[in-house]
Formats: structure tokens, C-alpha cells, sequence
């Protein structure tokens, strides 16, 4: 695939946000070129460029490529290896090379997860969509179109590099393994893939209140599949009803759930 028509399948500001490059207002962020006091990269979603206004700053104006370039200081092969990743995009390799990576899933996806571990990993991994979900302002822009307020939810976005910084107890292979065979991670013939991309993030509990799974659902309007679960689906959401309820009502989908809540909360008892 040639660099134009990897460009046309990403957009600057999520990849940006990939970066660690906060954009807020206006599509405005600090800087990371500069010593920045106040917002002087200013993206363009209509032209996916990102251009700095300081003239304490030499960075100019970068299309998608060129931005992580100099945010990583790669080269370009490793800048569009890295880029084809983020766009679910995995050259073929040799048959050896696939066979290889055929048994290395197989081994990793034999993995056994206990109960206990799933909730564990699934609780931790959900406080880390929650702080994705603050700082992306794509996903804030999508909850806001679908008038949802996060301040009353539990709600998390998935970047897709949550693998990236694993921060629990036990080592990076072992926990690459645990999201495997979750459903969390898949391998391409590039490194993972991470499942429910671009998604938002909610929670799916047992009768204890307990995160047992996921629901992901998809804020890109351009994609046909717009709903996303973990395999071996459990629990419910937003929880099991209390003992007492008398009324149950069921929606198509969880953020069909959402919005009845928030919109009919005030004036019925809902569970």
C-alpha cells in the first residue's frame, strides 16, 4: 500500500492522541516539539495536517506521517510499519513466517484463565479505558452526539494500545497470553492487535457487582459493524436487578440502555 492511501485511512487526531499528544479545544494541543505554555499545534481534520503557530518552534506544518516521525524520531519504514498497525493493516509474509505465528496464537490462546483473574484483569484494563476516555477528545465528542453524560456512567475508550503499558503484577508475556486468550488481543503477522479499537467502553457485571466483561461500541459512523462483545459473553449492564424489582426493561443494545437511563431516570426507578 502506497503512503496516500495509507493516509486516507487514518485520521490525525486519534493517531495524535495514540502519541500522547492531548488534543482539546478547537482541535488545539501543547506542542511536544517545544517547551509549550499554551496550545500552539492546531490540527486540521480537513486537511489531516497538524501545523504549530510559536515561532519558538521549527516544527511547521506535518501530515499524519511526518507528525509520528518526529514524535518518535523514527524513519520513515519504521514511521509506516507503525502507521499500517494502527490502521489494522498487516503485509503478508512468507508461509514459514505465518506458520510460526500460527502456532505462537495457539500456544498463547491455550492460556486458562481462572474467574478470579478475569475479573482482576478486566477491572484494571477498565480503569485504564476510563483515563483513555478523559483524554481523547474523539470518544467525549462521540458520547456528546449520542447525548450521553459521562459523569453519571462508567465509561472508557479503547485507543488500542492499552497492551502497550501493562502495568499489573505479573510480566509482559504472561499478560500478552491473559489478554489473548480473553478475546482482548489478537496477533497479526505484525505485533497484536487490540480488539474493539476505537470504541467506547462498558462494563458487563456478575451478581456481585464484579466487571466480567466487556462492550465495545464503535464511534467511526463509516463502519458497518457498530457492536462489539468479549467471547464467552457474561454479566449484565448496567448490573443484575435488585431482588424487589417488579419492571425489567430490555433495550436492543447497552447504548440503548444508557440513554433510557438518563433520560428517564428522574422520573421512573429504573435497574
Amino acid at each position: 500500500m502506497d503512503i496516500k492511501a495509507l493516509k486516507s485511512q487514518l485520521e490525525i487526531t486519534h493517531i495524535a492522541e495514540q502519541l500522547g499528544i492531548r488534543v482539546g479545544k478547537n482541535d488545539k494541543s501543547l506542542c511536544p516539539f517545544h517547551d509549550d505554555k499554551s496550545p500552539s499545534l492546531q490540527f486540521s481534520r480537513d486537511k489531516q495536517i497538524a501545523t504549530c503557530f510559536s515561532s519558538n518552534c521549527n516544527a511547521g506544518t506535518m501530515d499524519v506521517v511526518e507528525l509520528v516521525k518526529r514524535k518518535e524520531n523514527w524513519d520513515l519504514p519504521q514511521t509506516l510499519k507503525w502507521l499500517e498497525e494502527q490502521a489494522g493493516i498487516y503485509p503478508s509474509k512468507q508461509a514459514e513466517v505465518k506458520s510460526e505465528i500460527k502456532k505462537e496464537v495457539s500456544a498463547q490462546v491455550a492460556t486458562e484463565i481462572t474467574e478470579s483473574e478475569r475479573i482482576e484483569i478486566l477491572s484494571q484494563l477498565f480503569q485504564l479505558f476510563e483515563r483513555s476516555f478523559i483524554a481523547s477528545s474523539t470518544a467525549k465528542s462521540y458520547a456528546e452526539s449520542r447525548n450521553i453524560d459521562p459523569s453519571s456512567i462508567s465509561i472508557g475508550y479503547n485507543t488500542g494500545n492499552f497492551h502497550q503499558s501493562i502495568y499489573l503484577k505479573e510480566d509482559r508475556e504472561t499478560m500478552l497470553k491473559k489478554y489473548i486468550a480473553l478475546g482482548l488481543l489478537s496477533t497479526g503477522h505484525i505485533g497484536y492487535k487490540a480488539f474493539g479499537k476505537g470504541c467506547l467502553v462498558f462494563p458487563l457485571k456478575n451478581e456481585n457487582g464484579q466487571i466480567v466483561s466487556l462492550y465495545f461500541r464503535e464511534t467511526d459512523p463509516n463502519k458497518s459493524t457498530k457492536h462489539y462483545y468479549l467471547k464467552n459473553r457474561q454479566g449484565l449492564y448496567p448490573g443484575y436487578p435488585k431482588k424487589d424489582t417488579q419492571t425489567l426493561i430490555l433495550t436492543e443494545s447497552i447504548i440503548d440502555t444508557i440513554t433510557l437511563h438518563q433520560n428517564y431516570s428522574s422520573c421512573h426507578s429504573l435497574t
